[in-house]
């Protein structure tokens, strides 16, 4: 029987959770061989995604995607922090496609989209 990524990565933190640094290099391997077992390897990026979001929820960690057309500046990185709290993990990745403006992620779910591509294609949904 095969199991979603999701119930993949829980019973993976789970037994994570519990291990020396050792055993967890073991655990890993052998999650990694029953995966290739059941042929469910190509579902890894999937079930790593879900893994890192379990670990943070626990951790009471939100993760915050930030894609931006330039670099942020620490001004902006700061107030981010203070607007989502200090318990995130921030990542930051450049797009210049986005035109301008700012595209922000918390726990893989869109909270905002100011980027000045979305509002060129806004723009032009109007007129047709």
């Amino acid at each position: 029987m095969k199991y979603s990524p999701r119930q993949y990565a829980a019973a993976l933190c789970g037994v994570l959770e519990k291990k020396s640094e050792r055993e967890r290099k073991e655990v890993v391997k052998n999650f990694l061989r029953a995966l290739a077992r059941e042929k469910m390897h190509a579902k890894l990026p999937m079930i790593l995604r879900e893994a890192e979001k379990q670990i943070l929820a626990r951790q009471g960690i939100k993760k915050v995607s930030v894609e931006s057309a330039s670099p942020l500046s620490a001004k902006i990185k700061k107030e981010i922090g203070a607007i989502f709290g200090k318990k995130i993990h921030l990542e930051e990745k450049t797009n210049p496609a986005l035109l301008a403006g700012i595209k922000i992620l918390v726990d893989d779910e869109l909270l905002v989209d100011a980027s000045g591509r979305r509002r060129v294609e806004r723009l032009f949904s109007f007129t047709k």
